[in-house]
């Protein structure tokens, strides 16, 4: 399937259309509603990331240690983090660690340059949810973050307040 150029900014490719379809399983809505935490110092790859999360729009919030980290994960619902696996005051696995201390914990998704069969095993291990390598594809970053938000939503649906009917996955009314 062919792969588009996105009308906002043709530097960033727009998913296949195969990943527009999975994306509709989770309404906008809800999407706006979740927060999708990137954690980087880099102001060039956060702005890469968000151009590309913002078809279809997600929430991409950023802080530059794992100190903010850690305070936004307390206060904060937040179904996916993206990390950038050289973080100059913590480590994935310390990433890792405050992710999974959560009430509902966050999908980890881990970026690096250096993605490779070593790093894959050792994220998944320590229950990671996936790896993006760097430079960043649009496609696979939209289907690693949708894939991560989707089944966030999917194993907390219940007790955040969303529902899933049919696949398809909306705030539950008063």
């Amino acid at each position: 399937m062919g792969v588009g150029i996105n009308s906002h900014n043709p530097s960033v490719k727009d998913p296949s259309r195969e990943t527009i379809l999975m994306s509709r399983l989770v309404s906008d809505e809800v999407r706006g509603a979740l927060i999708v935490l990137v954690i980087c110092s880099s102001e060039a790859d956060f702005s890469i990331l968000s151009q590309m999360l913002g078809w279809p729009p997600l929430n991409p919030s950023r802080v530059r240690t794992f100190l903010e980290a850690r305070t936004v994960l307390l206060q904060n619902l937040v179904p996916v983090v993206v990390a950038d696996s050289g973080l100059a005051d913590g480590c994935r696995k310390d990433v890792l660690c405050a992710v999974g201390s959560s009430q509902h914990p966050p999908r980890l998704v881990i970026a690096s340059q250096l993605a490779d069969a070593h790093l894959w095993a050792e994220v998944l291990n320590l229950g990671g949810y996936d790896v993006l390598s760097k430079p960043f594809d649009a496609t696979e970053v939209n289907r690693a973050v949708d894939s991560a938000l989707r089944n966030w939503i999917w194993l907390n649906a219940s007790q955040t307040g969303f529902i899933v009917n049919n696949q398809h996955v909306a705030r539950q009314s008063d």
